[in-house]
């Protein structure tokens, strides 16, 4: 029987697997010295390493990377724009306006377009969001002042010229209503014999025409009919939901005629994305109101007539408001100051100061 062979302690005679053995048990960081297993069975490394892993838990270079990425995040900065306030200003535009304050974004786009006249990027952001808000006015304002002449990529390019396209049919039929409008005060007979609303009807379904403007002026000048006016606006949302005014009508509508989780609904949906916009503010606060909320029934009102004092029954809303809050002379002040400046006040504001009628009576018909 032939003898076992088995290794002897000179390690130039030592079979391969005593080598594998070793290599397999060698740091895996240095390579030089063996795996140290005292503080974890599962360790790879040597108990050097471990200490210099944890006094240096991310490689050294990548400090010098870290440090190169900062530098361009520095220039990019400085280039555009010009500072970090500047940049957050860029940075919040698109939250800020989903949040309900488009308008306000806008302004300070607007602003910064003043520092930055050739920035394209600023630019864009401005047709972007007043676009997607439905502020036109802004949108051709911005065509007007900062992308005439510039140079613009093909993607850009097109964008911006579908932008012209809608604010280039929206205006046109803004300029055919107002003629037919001109013509009704001069004919007042138009309105009631219909003629009004026949000549808007006819360019119904024309794509040369903006629809929406179309159906919300049917329903708020060519009928006396609130039941078609309704209709008209309910058409009108559906096919531009930027026309916060249009979704206003039909909220109210379902709260005058009691339907309050309907106009709850809408409502909430307006303010969501609408929070700079007098008739939105009122008609939220009315709402609030009738739910019991009476603190921010009148906080609401008074940011809508701090926004617009003169919008459509703003003040009327906020001295119901502060005389629901029990703030009633400063409600009657108002009142009489309002008053005093020629401004008519339903019958049914006294009666509700006087406390014979109810939110629910004033605000909902029976």
């Amino acid at each position: 029987m032939n003898e076992q062979q088995y290794p002897d302690n000179n390690r130039n005679s030592e079979p391969d697997y005593y080598q594998q053995f070793e290599t397999l048990n060698r740091c895996q960081y240095c390579g030089q010295r063996m795996i140290d297993r005292t503080v974890n069975p599962d360790s790879v490394i040597c108990a050097e390493c471990r200490e210099t892993l944890i006094k240096y838990p991310i490689p050294r270079k990548i400090y010098a990377m870290l440090a190169v990425l900062l530098l361009l995040v520095a220039i990019g900065l400085i280039q555009f724009p010009g500072s970090i306030k500047a940049y957050a200003v860029y940075a919040k535009a698109e939250s800020n306006a989903a949040a309900g304050y488009a308008y306000s974004a806008m302004n300070e786009l607007d602003d910064l377009m003043q520092d930055y006249p050739d920035s394209n990027e600023i630019a864009l952001k401005m047709m972007d969001i007043s676009m997607r808000y439905g502020l036109y006015d802004y949108a051709a304002y911005t065509i007007n002042n900062y992308l005439v002449g510039k140079s613009l990529d093909d993607y850009d390019y097109n964008k911006v010229s579908a932008y012209a396209e809608t604010l280039s049919r929206y205006y046109d039929t803004y300029d055919v209503i107002e003629e037919l409008l001109t013509e009704a005060v001069d004919n007042p007979d138009s309105i009631t014999d219909g003629q009004l609303q026949s000549d808007l009807t006819n360019m119904l379904g024309n794509p040369s025409y903006d629809q929406a403007l179309l159906y919300y002026c049917l329903g708020y000048y060519a009928t006396d009919d609130i039941n078609t006016a309704i209709g008209y606006f309910m058409f009108c949302y559906q096919e531009n939901e930027t026309y916060t005014d249009a979704g206003v009508e039909i909220a109210n509508y379902c709260r005058r005629k009691g339907d309050l989780d309907e106009a709850r609904s809408r409502l909430d949906k307006l303010y969501a994305h609408t929070k700079e916009d007098s008739s939105v503010l009122r008609s939220k606060a009315i709402m609030n109101m009738l739910d019991g909320d009476l603190a921010s029934g009148l906080e609401i009102a008074k940011t809508a007539f701090e926004l617009d004092p003169e919008g459509t029954y703003v003040v009327d809303t906020y001295i119901v408001a502060l005389a629901a809050n029990g703030q009633q002379e400063e409600a009657e002040a108002l009142l009489h100051e309002w008053t005093a400046q020629n401004y008519t006040f339903g019958e049914d504001m006294d009666a509700f100061l006087a406390g014979s009628m109810t939110l629910e009576e004033y605000y909902i018909e029976g």
